[in-house]
């Protein structure tokens, strides 16, 4: 079927829930450096977004995300101050990602997105919020492709 430009212009609203679980890594049950027993790591995800037809070949896409952690393992001192792995760490990561895509033709395809986002942890109900540690708030990529012949 060809596409026409009506086709191209159309706006697409989108939204997810979801829930997944993750079981803690091996060296955190061990039982010698860690604690068995651990319980996975929850967290709830939501998405909400708008992608829009701008040209025939051109398309934009927005959309918001919140996830909410809960039950991580992490690690906070007991009441002898000694360190150990709990489930007791929660957090949460918030963000906006937006994506300009130029859709294939004959030679050239290529997108431009870019996300900001905020990843947030808390190792026991009582610390202190902290970043997690690969926290990346700015992601760029800008990804093109030509066919010479």
């Amino acid at each position: 079927r060809q596409m026409c430009i009506r086709d191209s212009l159309k706006t697409v609203l989108k939204g997810g829930i979801g829930k997944f679980s993750q079981p803690p890594q091996f060296q955190e049950t061990d039982a010698v450096f860690g604690t068995p027993g651990l319980a996975s790591n929850n967290a709830l995800h939501y998405a909400l977004g708008v992608e829009q037809g701008l040209t025939k070949q051109v398309e934009l896409s927005v959309e918001g995300f919140y996830k909410d952690l809960y039950g991580f393992v992490g690690q906070s001192p007991d009441a002898r101050g000694v360190f150990g792995y709990n489930n007791d760490a929660s957090g949460r990561i918030v963000g906006l990602e937006t994506l300009l895509k130029y859709n294939a033709d004959e030679r050239f395809f290529g997108w431009v997105s870019y996300t900001l986002s905020e990843s947030i942890r808390r190792n026991c109900p009582t610390c202190a919020d902290t970043r997690f540690q690969y926290d990346q708030t700015h992601i760029l990529i800008i990804l093109g492709s030509y066919r010479l012949g």
